[in-house]
């Protein structure tokens, strides 16, 4: 996880801190939280299948067809993955 991305959570989890749990906001934060973590995690995931070339074992040619035919993730998409 990067400097920049573990700053951004931080700033959510202080936002968080001083609001209602039911509010309509402290929910946004926590979804987007959720969500922020959750890219991280698979751009990590899909680094390693990137470098390790570990798509080819599971019959796709390139890591493009891999990633649009088995997670249904556009190539864009996939790029800025591995770049977070």
């Amino acid at each position: 996880m990067t400097k920049l991305n573990t700053r951004s959570l931080e700033r959510i989890e202080e936002r968080m801190h001083s609001l209602d749990e039911d509010s309509m906001r402290y929910k946004i934060l926590e979804s987007a939280k959720s969500f922020k973590s959750s890219w991280m995690d698979l751009g990590q995931a899909l680094y390693s299948v990137w470098k390790d070339k570990l798509y080819k074992e599971w019959g796709y040619g390139t890591f493009d067809v891999y990633t649009s035919k088995e997670i249904g993730i556009k190539k864009m998409t996939a790029m800025k993955l591995l770049k977070s």
